[in-house]
């Protein structure tokens, strides 16, 4: 018998991967549109601009979390639980 759980938070961290691409190319059309809905919810006590915020986990600005639609809270609960974080692998 399979773990439910673990099988669901491991695809969570999967559409979290998608989620942090940035080649427009590769980067799938829902990532764009969740990526807006996360912009317009930071935690009321950020006091970056609002045309600064692009992708809070590019940036150091906090995002309320229980705002979000379910699918994005738990794929970003289930990324934050196991430490996932965007590295560059060839900066320039």
């Amino acid at each position: 018998m399979f773990d439910l759980r673990a099988r669901n938070q491991a695809i969570q961290i999967m559409e979290f991967k998608s989620f942090l691409e940035l080649e427009p190319a590769t980067r799938p059309t829902w990532s764009n549109l969740g990526e807006a809905h996360i912009r317009n919810h930071p935690q009321k006590t950020d006091t970056a601009p609002d045309n600064a915020r692009k992708n809070p986990f590019l940036q150091t600005w906090q995002l309320a979390v229980w705002e979000l639609r379910p699918s994005l809270r738990n794929m970003i609960k289930t990324a934050k639980k196991f430490g996932t974080e965007y590295q560059a692998l060839k900066p320039s």
